[in-house]
């Protein structure tokens, strides 16, 4: 996979821009952990989160962004993301919540069944 990755820093845009849209969840979940962002977190551990942690971040943001805010940490908050590759998108998370962000590798799926609860 690597070798279809463009030059410099990859994010979630760049992997499906090179690797076209029919990657699927557990391909990009599992080139993820490959990469050192894993491991991969189970739905136990997201129905395991806090209600009122995952209402911190609005529906609407947590959809765009592919992110649910799981608990708080002893350095801040443990958020479950689709890409925790993208720092970007941790710093943007981080200003909203207003604490220290930290990334947990999860599945799009997995996030959309919480969100519909």
């Amino acid at each position: 996979m690597k070798r279809c990755m463009p030059a410099g820093k990859w994010n979630m845009g760049s992997l499906r821009a090179a690797l076209g849209t029919q990657l699927s969840e557990d391909a990009l979940a599992g080139f993820l952990v490959f990469e050192g962002h894993g491991p991969l977190l189970d739905e136990r551990h997201l129905r395991s989160c806090s209600r009122a942690v995952a209402l911190s971040l609005p529906r609407k943001d947590a959809e765009s962004m592919c992110a649910l805010p799981l608990r708080h940490s002893a350095v801040g908050m443990d958020v479950a993301m689709v890409d925790p590759s993208n720092e970007s998108l941790r710093h943007e998370l981080e200003s909203k919540l207003g604490t220290r962000v930290t990334p947990c590798l999860t599945r799009w799926s997995q996030i959309k069944d919480q969100l519909q609860l």
